[in-house]
This record gives structure tokens, C-alpha cells and sequence, in this order.
């Protein structure tokens, strides 16, 4: 009977002390991951804002598709903050992370040093909604805000539209664009809308064309295109591509983004600017970068590696049900003993 209730007495003290070490390494890796938020930099987008409401002409940068290639997007957004263009704000059309959660944290505070007091505002891309084969925006929200909204900038509406699937378009969002077109676009003298996923199969400077899988499916661009139709639009842009071109939907300009991070399908990273004046555009053009060496750092792959971590998230998860569980083994046993002496 002595040596039972010293077994379960030191159980007891071992239970303990693992929750107390395995609470203290979880709480450090939550401190540490989530930190980067405390850093007074806002990525969530202006929805519904007007903002700089006299300003007559400005430069706005255009990225995209920068998952996984954190060196290269960082070395996009110092040339964006070198440009003696001095632009307002950055647009990010999407693909910011690959395949859903493990790089959120890591990879904006990685870009936030970069980008200073430059604001940047995203849209989700296909990459940042999936986890294993399936959409979940759960994330993208409560890191990056809103997937669809519209703001204001001098005589300029900006509508960003949730284009992150090619087989679906939401009902809610397109009623959504339709009653902003409608009711908010009469208030602006100018707009400029952009997605991720383009309505159509591009053709880029040199020639490539994408797959028509990789862009929006008939019957989805049939619907964005009745619902622009008889507004008038200064320009429409995407991502998805990953190459800059140049082409009409429904008579609007379109234009996509060459990638800013992942895969150069025309051979070259880089990222678009855009000035508006007075009398509307007054530029568009495409900035190359000259990048070479690994596109990611090391520790970035890892966490991009998003499945294994979530694994191991969920292995810590079950440890510490394990653990208690001998915790309560142990004090019934422990109750059990006692009553018997």
C-alpha cells in the first residue's frame, strides 16, 4: 500500500510538471508567432473608407502571387519604397501565402519591416483559401481582413473583388458588386477594379498563354461580365498568371501581374505601377526586378510546410490530452488510497 501511493504520488507531481513545461513551450511559440501583430502596422483594408479625398494625383504598386518566395517579394517592395514615385499604398492581388496557415505570421513580419508606413491591402488568391483540397477563409479574415470590399482614394473607387476560385463565385458577393456599382460608382470619377484570378486566358508580352483551367470557368466570367457591363471602368487587373499582359474584358482594359515571389512563368519577377490624375490613368506599367539566388530562406520552406506543422500542432494537441488524463488517473488513484488508509 506504501509503495502504490508513492507510484501515484510521483505520477501525480510528473503530470504536473509536464503540463507546466509542455503550457510554457505553447504559450512561447503562440508569443512569438503572434507578437508580430502588436506592431502597429494595419493590413486590413479600408473597407468602405474615403480616404485622401483631395488628392489629385497619385501611384498606387500592384503585386501578386508572392507565396513562398519571401526573398524576392521582400527585394519587390524595397524597390516599390525606393521608386521616386512615392506611391500611396500597395495593392496585394493575391497568393500570399501557399496553401493556407503556417506563413501568415512569419512572412508578415518578415514584409512589414520592408513595406515602413506604406499601407498594403490584399485579396485572397486560391493558394491563401485552401487547406487540404478545401476553401477556408477562417484565416485569410482574421489576418488580412475583409476578401471583398470597396474604398475610396481622392475621385477614385477601388472595388477589390474575392476571385480566389475558378469554379465558384459567391452569390452574396456579386449582389454585393452589382449594388456598389450601382449605388457608390456614381460618387467617383474614376475605377479601378481587381481580382485574383483573371476572366479569361491572357496573352502575355512573349507570346504564353496560361491554361483556360487556370482561369475563371465560362459561366463564372459570363456573370462578373454582365454585371460590369454599362458601368465604365478605367481599368480591371489580376493576378493568378504570374506574367504581365496586357487585354480587354468587356471592352474595360485588363491587365495581369507578373508574380512577385512564386513561379516567373514569362521568366521574370517584378510587380505594376499605376498613376492616376485629374483626368483619370495616366500609366501603367510593369517593373522587373533583377533577382537571383534562392527565392525563400530555409526556415520559410519549413513553415510553409504547413501541413507538417499543423501535424505536429495536433501531436502536441493529443500529448497533452494524454497528459491529462494520467493527471486525472492519477488523483482518483491517489483519492482511492487515501480513502483506503
Amino acid at each position: 500500500m506504501k509503495l502504490a501511493r508513492i507510484i501515484s504520488r510521483s505520477f501525480l507531481w510528473i503530470a504536473m510538471l509536464l503540463i507546466v513545461v509542455v503550457s510554457m513551450v505553447m504559450g512561447t511559440h503562440i508569443f512569438f508567432n503572434e507578437r508580430h501583430f502588436d506592431t502597429g502596422y494595419n493590413s486590413f483594408p479600408p473597407a468602405a473608407q474615403y480616404l485622401a479625398p483631395n488628392a489629385k494625383r497619385f501611384s498606387v504598386a500592384l503585386v501578386s502571387d508572392s507565396a513562398t518566395g519571401n526573398r524576392v517579394f521582400e527585394q519587390v517592395i524595397q524597390d516599390i519604397r525606393q521608386s521616386d514615385k512615392n506611391y500611396s499604398f500597395v495593392l496585394h492581388l493575391g497568393d500570399f501565402v501557399k496553401d493556407y496557415f503556417g506563413d501568415y505570421y512569419w512572412t508578415r513580419s518578415r514584409i512589414e519591416p520592408y513595406l515602413g508606413d506604406t499601407p498594403m491591402y490584399s485579396i485572397p488568391g486560391n493558394h491563401d483559401i485552401s487547406r487540404r483540397h478545401h476553401i477556408d477563409k477562417t484565416a485569410y479574415k482574421s489576418v488580412m481582413g475583409a476578401p471583398y470590399y470597396w474604398f475610396g482614394y481622392g475621385d477614385v473607387l477601388f472595388i477589390a473583388l474575392d476571385l480566389s476560385n475558378t469554379t465558384y463565385v459567391d452569390d452574396e458577393m456579386l449582389q454585393w458588386f452589382s449594388d456598389t456599382l450601382n449605388k457608390i460608382r456614381p460618387t467617383f470619377q474614376h475605377c479601378v477594379v481587381y481580382g485574383h484570378i483573371p476572366p479569361h486566358g491572357p496573352v502575355s508580352t512573349d507570346g504564353y498563354v496560361i491554361d483556360t483551367n487556370r482561369v475563371l470557368k465560362p459561366d463564372v466570367a459570363d456573370k462578373i461580365k454582365q454585371i460590369v457591363r454599362g458601368h465604365k471602368i478605367d481599368a480591371m487587373f489580376f493576378g493568378h498568371v504570374h506574367y504581365w499582359s496586357e487585354n480587354t474584358f468587356a471592352k474595360i482594359p485588363t491587365y495581369t501581374l507578373p508574380a512577385s515571389g512564386q513561379k516567373a512563368r514569362s521568366g521574370y519577377y517584378g510587380y505594376v505601377s499605376m498613376t492616376i490624375g485629374p483626368k483619370g490613368i495616366e500609366s501603367i506599367e510593369p517593373h522587373y526586378i533583377d533577382f537571383h539566388g534562392p527565392v525563400s530562406d530555409k526556415q520559410m520552406m519549413r513553415i510553409t510546410d504547413n501541413i507538417g506543422y499543423y501535424k505536429t500542432c495536433r501531436a502536441v494537441r493529443w500529448l497533452l490530452y494524454v497528459i491529462v488524463g494520467c493527471l486525472i488517473g492519477a488523483v482518483l488513484s491517489y483519492c482511492t488510497t487515501f480513502r483506503r488508509k
